[in-house]
């Protein structure tokens, strides 16, 4: 039977699973380039989709957006200005310093020229001075989906919205979960012989994903401190 249920959930369970895999392949990316991995924190659903902070306080956030077909990331796109809004309110809330930290949105669809997420890009496209005057114009349109994301990004001051936008890098066509786990693949093969690496990268995600649900599932321990998967990058 290969009809599918009206409450069918598999694409929003495959964007949880991204994440988590993607997280464990930052860490293992960048292990080998910070000086104290017990001061450098990755953490899970707390700052952001996926976040680094040293001694804590907040160097990298990242938003994950996995679409299992392809597709383009336009500047009128909801996965772009819901992560807009999420990042202005940790702005405002304190927990990220404009001018200390990278916002990165990772996404598995295209970034078509000429478009909000072609001049956020970190490739030759990058243009700050084009996608400011593209966002200014597009969040003063009436748009239901999008109204939150408009309002938050109009709500930042002439100089805020110039040093958030320096601070945004969008990244298009991001490996799919199986590619993710090739490269995986490819840092076990650092660690251990040849004929071991399936044995080690499965144990090595058991044991991640393992950490991620037992510190997803725990209530907040109190006061200010959220629910989320945080450990040193080690």
């Amino acid at each position: 039977m290969n009809k599918k249920s009206k409450f069918d959930a598999s694409a929003s369970m495959l964007g949880y699973l991204y994440q988590i895999r993607f997280g464990l392949f930052l860490s293992l990316k960048k292990l080998p380039e910070v000086d104290d991995p017990d001061e450098f924190n990755i953490s899970i659903e707390k700052l952001d989709d996926v976040a680094f902070d040293k001694d804590g306080s907040a160097i990298e956030l990242l938003q994950t957006k996995f679409h299992g077909s392809p597709g383009n990331l336009t500047s009128r796109s909801s996965d772009f200005w819901k992560t807009i809004r999420v990042w202005v309110e940790a702005i405002k809330d304190g927990d990220v310093v404009l001018g200390k930290a990278t916002l990165t949105l990772v996404t598995t669809q295209s970034l078509p020229q000429e478009t909000l997420a072609y001049y956020l890009s970190a490739d030759a496209g990058r243009d700050i001075p084009r996608a400011l005057e593209l966002m200014l114009s597009i969040s003063t349109e009436d748009n239901a989906v999008n109204g939150k994301g408009y309002a938050a990004f109009r709500s930042l001051s002439p100089a805020q919205k110039k040093s958030f936008l320096d601070a945004i890098y969008i990244v298009g066509k991001s490996d799919d979960l199986v590619r993710i786990r090739a490269k995986i693949f490819q840092y076990g093969r650092q660690y251990v012989a040849s004929e071991w690496v399936d044995a080690f990268v499965d144990r090595l995600e058991g044991v991640w994903f393992k950490w991620c649900v037992e510190a997803l599932s725990q209530e907040s321990g109190g006061g200010d401190q959220p629910r989320g998967c945080s450990r040193p990058c080690r």
